[in-house]
């Protein structure tokens, strides 16, 4: 019955087993000329699994356009200490963030080098009795095309994200927390037809 199902989703949710966050980002596509400077945008959204967790933001590139972001490059062999260091720029790099759930990557002076694809990672890090658990992990992915300076545009284009990737993948997740969650509640079912 939906009833049930939807009784069990509430207890889950009581329990903490279906929060999420998520992140997205602003263009998928960033078109540039030589020379140019491009930042870069993410935004966190939802909740911690344990409000107590820590988040850590990873930027990557993969000149292969990995969507998947499995790549672990560094954005112009910059490390992610050397990027967190007081907002300091590092080889024409730089992260900054407004504290409120997004976080930026500007990338100066680009060269043809610098086309690819380009994730930003979030992670919720449990840290209990000296160990660390990763909770969640989420990523977002842009592809930067730098092309030739020259006859074209002097400043970048940009494509803004289809939400159908980030739908597609929401929904999957929620489609699997529903089924974890409908075999858990199978009992209390069981319970309450017989």
């Amino acid at each position: 019955r939906s009833s049930d199902l939807a009784v069990c989703l509430l207890l889950a949710a009581s329990r903490g087993l279906t929060s999420a966050f998520k992140v997205s980002v602003t263009y998928s596509r960033y078109t540039c000329p030589e020379g140019q400077n491009v930042t870069l945008t993410c935004k966190i959204s939802g909740s911690l699994v344990e409000k107590q967790n820590h988040i850590a933001k990873f930027w990557h590139f993969s000149k292969n356009k990995d969507k998947n972001c499995a790549e672990k490059n560094h954005v112009r062999n910059v490390t992610e200490k050397q990027l967190h260091y007081k907002n300091v720029s590092h080889h024409g790099v730089l992260e900054t963030s407004d504290h409120h759930g997004t976080f930026h990557i500007t990338i100066t002076r680009l060269t043809i080098q610098d086309s690819g694809g380009y994730c930003c990672k979030v992670e919720e890090i449990k840290r209990e009795h000296g160990t660390v658990s990763l909770q969640q992990l989420s990523h977002g992915f842009m592809e930067v095309k730098v092309i030739p300076a020259g006859n074209v545009p002097q400043n970048c284009t940009y494509h803004s994200s289809t939400s159908d990737d980030n739908e597609s993948v929401t929904a999957a997740a929620l489609a699997t927390i529903a089924c974890i969650v409908a075999v858990l509640c199978l009992p209390i079912i069981y319970l309450l037809v017989y």
